[in-house]
């Protein structure tokens, strides 16, 4: 298996390049398992395409929503929907 630091080097490396066919399936075995890496993946596109939007002299593009459809992609822990950090409040 695949550790997420391996990982994040293939999701940067085949930004670059194309992957081999074996790195590909392990990547995307991982991907499928690993909400952390999955989120990278999506971050890393989402930061590429806004450098070639700026680097263009285009409006950037909103931010990628969370989750893609994966059953257990998208959930967000407690904190992160909203919740107020103690001494926050409204």
């Amino acid at each position: 298996m695949l550790t997420c630091e391996k990982a994040t080097r293939l999701i940067s490396d085949g930004m670059e390049q194309p992957l081999g066919l074996g790195a590909r399936a392990r990547l995307r075995m991982h991907l499928w398992t690993c909400d952390g890496c999955a989120n990278f993946q999506r971050q890393a596109r989402w930061l590429r395409q806004l450098a070639a939007r700026y680097g263009a002299g285009l409006a950037p593009a909103a931010a990628p929503a969370p989750g893609d459809g994966h059953p257990q992609r998208g959930a967000q822990p407690a904190d992160a929907r909203g919740a107020r950090p103690e001494g926050k409040g409204t």
